[in-house]
């Protein structure tokens, strides 16, 4: 849940948002950023980079990214893969090495690879937020823990293009982690954060991606 301001009779009135989607989340930081974005859209506009960094995003700033598609320098206006524009401190650590530059998710397991940036692609495509969980292996072989990933869609006003901003929240402290873990990440679950189909025709987007649900009880676009 987060909080709508309006006026009335002069005074400010704080008018409680419900986004039935925010139930999915498991922390509570994730579904309040993604409640903010949705404030943007129900306002009628996508929001800008600018809105969230760093004024929204404060300490998740060092758990997020932001990945566009690159440019290739021989042949210009076409598309080349899926790269981070740039990647928090702990997302780096968690990464085990400064990943700004690199092509986004090159290095993890083949499906999780293929499923995430088939996502991605609908983030940027059709401007299609997502929530997936993940875990990752610890120290031991054995050892497990989670994480969640959000993906949301984000115009960037000085080039004129979207990009999405990805928020990593581990369960687990990431100064324990063993670096590169996330390489290890399996998904354990994906679900499409729904956007009817007013709010798409709001920021100029007629079409919602159609993309099967992994958890939770996801809404089908019509």
């Amino acid at each position: 849940m987060d909080v709508m301001h309006d006026r009335l009779d002069g005074k400010v009135v704080e008018l409680p948002l419900r986004v039935p989607e925010a139930d999915a989340f498991e922390h509570e930081e994730l579904a309040r950023l993604y409640v903010a974005w949705r404030r943007f859209l129900l306002a009628g506009r996508m929001p800008k980079v600018t809105d969230f960094a760093p004024r929204l995003l404060g300490r998740l700033m060092a758990f997020a990214g932001i990945v566009e598609h690159g440019r290739s320098s021989e042949a210009p206006g076409v598309d080349t893969p899926l790269r981070w524009r740039l990647a928090g401190s702990l997302l780096c650590r968690l990464s085990g090495r400064e990943i700004s530059g690199e092509e986004v998710f090159h290095d993890w397991q083949r499906f999780e690879q293929a499923t995430l940036k088939r996502m991605l692609a609908q983030t940027l495509g059709h401007q299609q937020a997502f929530l997936a969980r993940l875990q990752v292996h610890m120290e031991n072989p054995l050892e497990v823990d989670g994480m969640e990933m959000l993906a949301l869609p984000l115009l960037d006003a000085a080039r004129g293009t979207t990009v999405a901003l990805l928020v990593f929240m581990p369960r687990f402290d990431p100064e324990l982690v063993v670096p590169a873990c996330l390489e290890t990440a399996r998904l354990t679950g994906l679900r499409t954060l729904h956007v009817d189909a007013g709010e798409a025709a709001a920021r100029g987007d007629g079409r919602v991606a159609e993309v099967l649900p992994l958890f939770g009880n996801e809404r089908q676009p019509a």
